[in-house]
Protein backbone atom coordinates (compact mmCIF):
# COMPACT_ATOMS: atom_id res chain seq x y z
CA UNK A 1 0.00 0.00 0.00
CA UNK A 2 1.79 3.38 -1.33
CA UNK A 3 -1.85 5.92 -1.04
CA UNK A 4 0.12 7.86 -3.60
CA UNK A 5 -0.62 8.83 -7.07
CA UNK A 6 2.01 7.93 -9.86
CA UNK A 7 2.37 11.35 -11.02
CA UNK A 8 3.50 11.79 -7.44
CA UNK A 9 5.82 9.22 -7.32
CA UNK A 10 7.25 10.59 -10.45
CA UNK A 11 7.67 13.91 -9.25
CA UNK A 12 9.79 12.77 -6.12
CA UNK A 13 11.79 10.42 -6.81
CA UNK A 14 14.47 12.64 -8.38
CA UNK A 15 13.93 14.81 -4.74
CA UNK A 16 13.89 11.50 -2.74
CA UNK A 17 17.16 10.17 -4.53
CA UNK A 18 18.86 13.40 -3.59
CA UNK A 19 17.65 13.31 -0.01
CA UNK A 20 18.39 9.66 0.66
CA UNK A 21 21.03 8.32 3.19
CA UNK A 22 23.79 6.23 0.64
CA UNK A 23 26.11 5.82 3.63
CA UNK A 24 23.72 3.69 5.82
CA UNK A 25 24.06 1.02 3.16
CA UNK A 26 27.99 0.68 4.47
CA UNK A 27 26.78 -0.27 7.78
CA UNK A 28 24.53 -3.10 6.44
CA UNK A 29 26.42 -4.30 4.25
CA UNK A 30 28.14 -6.77 6.42
CA UNK A 31 24.94 -8.47 6.93
CA UNK A 32 23.69 -8.18 3.75
CA UNK A 33 26.75 -9.86 1.88
CA UNK A 34 26.70 -13.15 4.13
CA UNK A 35 24.62 -14.24 1.29
CA UNK A 36 24.74 -14.93 -2.53
CA UNK A 37 21.95 -13.86 -2.75
CA UNK A 38 20.24 -10.85 -1.11
CA UNK A 39 16.54 -11.39 -0.88
CA UNK A 40 14.80 -8.32 -0.12
CA UNK A 41 11.52 -7.31 0.39
CA UNK A 42 10.05 -3.85 -0.29
CA UNK A 43 6.94 -2.46 1.68
CA UNK A 44 4.71 -0.32 -0.16
CA UNK A 45 6.53 -0.40 -3.27
CA UNK A 46 4.81 1.86 -5.75
CA UNK A 47 6.38 1.81 -9.19
CA UNK A 48 9.68 0.44 -7.83
CA UNK A 49 11.57 3.85 -6.90
CA UNK A 50 13.30 2.31 -4.32
CA UNK A 51 14.48 -0.64 -6.31
CA UNK A 52 15.89 1.57 -8.91
CA UNK A 53 17.79 3.89 -6.04
CA UNK A 54 18.96 0.70 -3.81
CA UNK A 55 20.31 -1.87 -6.52
CA UNK A 56 23.03 -0.47 -7.96
CA UNK A 57 24.72 0.36 -4.20
CA UNK A 58 23.73 -3.01 -2.82
CA UNK A 59 25.43 -4.26 -5.91
CA UNK A 60 25.51 -8.86 -6.73
CA UNK A 61 23.29 -10.79 -6.73
CA UNK A 62 19.57 -9.71 -5.64
CA UNK A 63 15.88 -10.92 -4.84
CA UNK A 64 12.80 -8.14 -5.04
CA UNK A 65 9.70 -8.73 -3.91
CA UNK A 66 8.09 -5.55 -4.67
CA UNK A 67 4.50 -5.41 -2.47
CA UNK A 68 1.79 -2.66 -2.91
CA UNK A 69 -1.96 -3.07 -3.07
CA UNK A 70 -2.63 -0.30 -5.38
CA UNK A 71 -3.09 -2.46 -8.95
CA UNK A 72 -2.45 1.14 -10.95
CA UNK A 73 1.13 1.09 -8.79
CA UNK A 74 1.42 -2.36 -9.79
CA UNK A 75 1.26 -2.50 -13.73
CA UNK A 76 3.41 0.62 -13.42
CA UNK A 77 6.43 -1.19 -12.31
CA UNK A 78 7.44 -3.20 -15.11
CA UNK A 79 7.72 -0.08 -17.42
CA UNK A 80 8.76 2.41 -14.85
CA UNK A 81 11.38 -0.33 -14.65
CA UNK A 82 12.41 -1.07 -18.32
CA UNK A 83 12.39 2.57 -18.66
CA UNK A 84 15.43 2.93 -15.99
CA UNK A 85 17.20 -0.16 -16.94
CA UNK A 86 17.60 1.50 -20.85
CA UNK A 87 18.93 4.97 -19.12
CA UNK A 88 21.50 3.06 -16.64
CA UNK A 89 22.30 0.42 -19.91
CA UNK A 90 21.35 -2.37 -17.76
CA UNK A 91 20.01 -5.79 -19.81
CA UNK A 92 16.32 -6.14 -18.93
CA UNK A 93 13.98 -9.05 -19.55
CA UNK A 94 10.49 -9.71 -18.95
CA UNK A 95 9.00 -13.07 -17.74
CA UNK A 96 5.84 -14.36 -16.19
CA UNK A 97 6.55 -14.06 -13.33
CA UNK A 98 8.06 -10.78 -13.59
CA UNK A 99 11.25 -8.75 -14.29
CA UNK A 100 15.01 -9.37 -14.65
CA UNK A 101 17.90 -6.55 -14.54
CA UNK A 102 21.18 -7.46 -15.24
CA UNK A 103 23.64 -4.63 -15.25
CA UNK A 104 27.67 -3.75 -14.43
CA UNK A 105 27.85 -4.71 -10.74
CA UNK A 106 24.46 -6.31 -10.26
CA UNK A 107 21.43 -8.61 -11.07
CA UNK A 108 18.35 -8.09 -9.53
CA UNK A 109 15.20 -10.53 -10.53
CA UNK A 110 12.02 -8.15 -9.38
CA UNK A 111 8.48 -9.83 -8.44
CA UNK A 112 5.50 -7.96 -7.38
CA UNK A 113 2.50 -9.06 -5.14
CA UNK A 114 -0.38 -7.24 -4.35
CA UNK A 115 -1.04 -7.16 -0.57
CA UNK A 116 -2.79 -4.49 1.64
CA UNK A 117 -0.35 -4.65 4.36
CA UNK A 118 -2.60 -2.25 6.95
CA UNK A 119 -4.73 -5.58 6.96
CA UNK A 120 -2.79 -8.44 5.67
CA UNK A 121 0.58 -8.30 7.43
CA UNK A 122 -0.22 -11.57 9.23
CA UNK A 123 0.17 -13.35 5.74
CA UNK A 124 3.41 -11.67 4.66
CA UNK A 125 6.27 -13.74 4.40
CA UNK A 126 9.66 -12.73 4.73
CA UNK A 127 12.50 -14.83 3.92
CA UNK A 128 15.14 -15.61 6.46
CA UNK A 129 18.22 -13.05 6.70
CA UNK A 130 16.33 -10.95 3.80
CA UNK A 131 16.65 -6.96 3.57
CA UNK A 132 13.00 -5.22 5.08
CA UNK A 133 13.05 -1.89 3.44
CA UNK A 134 10.24 0.47 3.15
CA UNK A 135 10.30 4.84 1.32
CA UNK A 136 8.18 7.23 2.75
CA UNK A 137 5.85 4.26 4.76
CA UNK A 138 6.28 4.48 8.40
CA UNK A 139 5.08 8.07 9.30
CA UNK A 140 1.58 6.45 7.81
CA UNK A 141 1.49 3.41 10.27
CA UNK A 142 0.47 3.35 13.75
CA UNK A 143 2.66 1.87 16.43
CA UNK A 144 0.85 -1.26 16.81
CA UNK A 145 1.33 -2.24 13.54
CA UNK A 146 5.24 -1.17 12.95
CA UNK A 147 5.83 -3.24 16.16
CA UNK A 148 3.92 -6.13 14.33
CA UNK A 149 6.08 -5.63 11.41
CA UNK A 150 9.75 -5.24 13.80
CA UNK A 151 8.25 -8.63 15.15
CA UNK A 152 7.98 -9.98 11.68
CA UNK A 153 11.95 -8.73 11.11
CA UNK A 154 13.00 -10.32 14.52
CA UNK A 155 11.74 -13.84 13.71
CA UNK A 156 13.15 -13.65 9.95
CA UNK A 157 16.40 -12.55 11.06
CA UNK A 158 16.08 -9.94 9.20
CA UNK A 159 17.46 -6.17 8.50
CA UNK A 160 15.61 -3.29 7.58
CA UNK A 161 16.39 0.29 6.01
CA UNK A 162 13.40 2.55 6.01
CA UNK A 163 14.27 6.05 3.96
CA UNK A 164 12.56 8.85 4.07
CA UNK A 165 10.55 8.55 7.17
CA UNK A 166 8.97 12.25 7.66
CA UNK A 167 10.07 13.71 11.03
CA UNK A 168 7.59 16.80 11.99
CA UNK A 169 10.38 19.20 10.47
CA UNK A 170 8.96 22.09 7.83
CA UNK A 171 10.26 25.26 6.59
CA UNK A 172 9.80 27.62 3.72
CA UNK A 173 12.09 30.64 2.86
CA UNK A 174 10.63 33.71 2.96
CA UNK A 175 8.95 32.34 6.15
CA UNK A 176 5.65 34.38 6.46
CA UNK A 177 3.22 34.36 10.13
CA UNK A 178 0.92 31.78 9.05
CA UNK A 179 3.55 29.25 8.06
CA UNK A 180 2.85 27.90 11.61
CA UNK A 181 -1.06 27.65 11.52
CA UNK A 182 -0.52 25.51 8.09
CA UNK A 183 2.75 23.39 9.71
CA UNK A 184 1.15 22.57 13.04
CA UNK A 185 -2.17 21.61 11.68
CA UNK A 186 -0.53 19.56 8.90
CA UNK A 187 1.51 17.63 11.49
CA UNK A 188 -2.13 17.04 13.49
CA UNK A 189 -3.16 15.23 9.68
CA UNK A 190 -0.21 13.10 9.78
CA UNK A 191 -1.26 11.97 12.97
CA UNK A 192 -4.56 10.81 11.42
CA UNK A 193 -5.69 7.36 10.92
CA UNK A 194 -4.37 6.38 6.99
CA UNK A 195 -5.65 2.96 7.42
CA UNK A 196 -3.05 1.47 9.56
CA UNK A 197 -4.05 2.85 12.55
CA UNK A 198 -3.65 6.57 14.23
CA UNK A 199 -0.61 7.09 12.26
CA UNK A 200 2.84 8.40 13.99
CA UNK A 201 3.10 10.75 11.71
CA UNK A 202 6.06 13.09 12.84
CA UNK A 203 7.04 10.98 15.80
CA UNK A 204 7.68 8.40 13.93
CA UNK A 205 10.93 8.37 13.19
CA UNK A 206 11.70 7.96 17.27
CA UNK A 207 9.54 5.49 17.88
CA UNK A 208 11.02 3.37 14.80
CA UNK A 209 14.39 3.88 16.24
CA UNK A 210 13.03 2.52 20.05
CA UNK A 211 11.61 -0.03 18.93
CA UNK A 212 14.44 -1.44 17.08
CA UNK A 213 17.02 -0.90 19.80
CA UNK A 214 14.45 -2.24 22.09
CA UNK A 215 14.31 -5.54 19.54
CA UNK A 216 17.99 -6.81 20.04
CA UNK A 217 18.71 -4.50 16.51
CA UNK A 218 21.87 -1.77 16.16
CA UNK A 219 21.02 1.11 14.53
CA UNK A 220 22.11 3.91 12.80
CA UNK A 221 20.12 6.89 11.06
CA UNK A 222 20.86 9.78 8.94
CA UNK A 223 18.91 13.02 7.68
CA UNK A 224 17.36 12.22 3.95
CA UNK A 225 15.66 16.18 4.04
CA UNK A 226 14.06 17.35 0.62
CA UNK A 227 15.48 21.09 -0.03
CA UNK A 228 13.77 22.29 -3.30
CA UNK A 229 13.46 25.24 -4.68
CA UNK A 230 12.41 25.98 -8.80
CA UNK A 231 10.75 22.99 -9.15
CA UNK A 232 6.99 24.24 -10.18
CA UNK A 233 5.24 20.81 -10.41
CA UNK A 234 6.44 19.28 -7.44
CA UNK A 235 6.01 22.62 -5.07
CA UNK A 236 3.08 22.88 -6.22
CA UNK A 237 1.86 18.99 -5.18
CA UNK A 238 3.53 19.64 -1.88
CA UNK A 239 2.09 22.98 -0.98
CA UNK A 240 -1.32 21.98 -1.87
CA UNK A 241 -1.31 18.94 -0.11
CA UNK A 242 -0.20 21.04 2.96
CA UNK A 243 -3.41 23.52 2.58
CA UNK A 244 -6.12 20.77 2.22
CA UNK A 245 -4.61 18.68 4.92
CA UNK A 246 -4.63 22.02 7.35
CA UNK A 247 -8.10 22.99 6.30
CA UNK A 248 -9.03 19.58 6.83
CA UNK A 249 -8.01 19.72 10.39
CA UNK A 250 -8.86 23.87 11.21
CA UNK A 251 -11.80 24.79 8.91
CA UNK A 252 -12.11 27.88 10.92
CA UNK A 253 -9.44 29.00 9.28
CA UNK A 254 -9.92 28.60 5.96
CA UNK A 255 -9.66 32.03 5.33
CA UNK A 256 -6.47 32.64 6.31
CA UNK A 257 -5.14 29.26 4.99
CA UNK A 258 -6.54 30.31 1.94
CA UNK A 259 -4.65 33.33 1.62
CA UNK A 260 -1.41 31.97 2.32
CA UNK A 261 -1.83 29.40 -0.04
CA UNK A 262 -2.37 32.39 -3.04
CA UNK A 263 1.14 33.62 -1.73
CA UNK A 264 3.03 30.80 -1.87
CA UNK A 265 1.43 29.95 -5.32
CA UNK A 266 2.63 33.25 -6.42
CA UNK A 267 6.00 32.46 -4.97
CA UNK A 268 6.10 29.24 -6.84
CA UNK A 269 5.27 30.43 -10.39
CA UNK A 270 7.98 33.28 -9.81
CA UNK A 271 10.91 30.47 -8.79
CA UNK A 272 11.28 32.11 -5.54
CA UNK A 273 10.54 29.58 -2.90
CA UNK A 274 12.69 27.23 -1.36
CA UNK A 275 10.82 24.15 0.19
CA UNK A 276 12.37 22.04 3.17
CA UNK A 277 11.02 19.03 4.84
CA UNK A 278 12.62 16.88 7.19
CA UNK A 279 12.88 13.25 6.85
CA UNK A 280 15.17 10.27 8.22
CA UNK A 281 16.94 7.36 7.25
CA UNK A 282 17.26 4.30 9.39
CA UNK A 283 19.50 1.08 8.72
CA UNK A 284 19.01 -1.67 11.42
CA UNK A 285 20.67 -5.34 12.02
CA UNK A 286 20.37 -7.92 14.41
CA UNK A 287 23.03 -7.25 16.95
CA UNK A 288 24.29 -10.36 17.09
CA UNK A 289 25.33 -10.61 13.88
Amino acid sequence: MSGFSEQWLQLREPIDARARSSELLDALRPTLSANATIRIVDLGAGTGANLRFLAPLIGGRQQWLLIDDDPDLLAAQVPAITSWSDQIGARCQTKESGIDVVADGFACSVEAQRMNLAGDLGALELPKQCLVTASALLDLVSRQWLERLIARSVAAEASCLFALTFDGRLALEPSRTDDDLVFENFNAHQRTDKGFGPALGPSAAPVVKDLLLGNGFAVVEAASNWRVEADRLFQTELVQGWFEAAKAVAPQAETRLSEWYRERRQQIEQQSLLTTVGHMDIAAWPAAS
